[in-house]
């Protein structure tokens, strides 16, 4: 079964932020990101379009960069916690490609306080990691209202 329809099937919450970049339904030039929850991590599928390149045929690293800080984002929130951005390194391995399909994988390493470490992945479809990020988030529930 692949991920879109587990993710039907399993009624995947639309964003709560109709507007963000990266998850928003109503941002027209959004990535428009749905994430589901496994047992240790948070996936997504994403396809870049022509319209995610910068130079040719290579996808802007800003592009990759905020698909790995959103799925770090959304570990958090899928697991009841909310979270800024506090520190984020990137590894960009390989160059992702326009209209490839790539996984995108969150995950919680550790939890202390009001700081949270997590990490995420971008994976092609032979399972090579094209980038890799681990970043350190400020955990505040207040953000974003409910």
């Amino acid at each position: 079964m692949s991920l879109r329809q587990r993710k039907e099937e399993e009624g995947v919450q639309s964003s709560r932020f109709p507007y963000c970049f990266a998850c928003g339904e109503l941002n027209p030039i959004g990535l428009h990101l749905r994430f589901i929850k496994n047992d240790t991590y948070i996936e997504t599928e994403f396809s870049p379009s022509e319209f995610h390149q910068g130079y040719p045929n290579i996808v802007h690293g800003g592009i990759v960069t905020t698909l790995l800080d959103e799925a770090m984002a959304y570990a958090l929130e899928l697991n009841s916690y909310r979270g800024l951005t506090v520190k984020l390194y990137v590894r960009f391995l390989k160059p992702l490609k326009p209209q490839d399909n790539y996984k995108i994988r969150g995950y919680i390493d550790k939890i202390r306080g009001r700081l949270a470490r997590v990490h995420s992945e971008i994976i092609d479809q032979n399972d090579n990691i094209m980038a890799k990020a681990y970043g350190l988030f400020f955990i505040d529930n207040k953000i974003g209202g409910e």
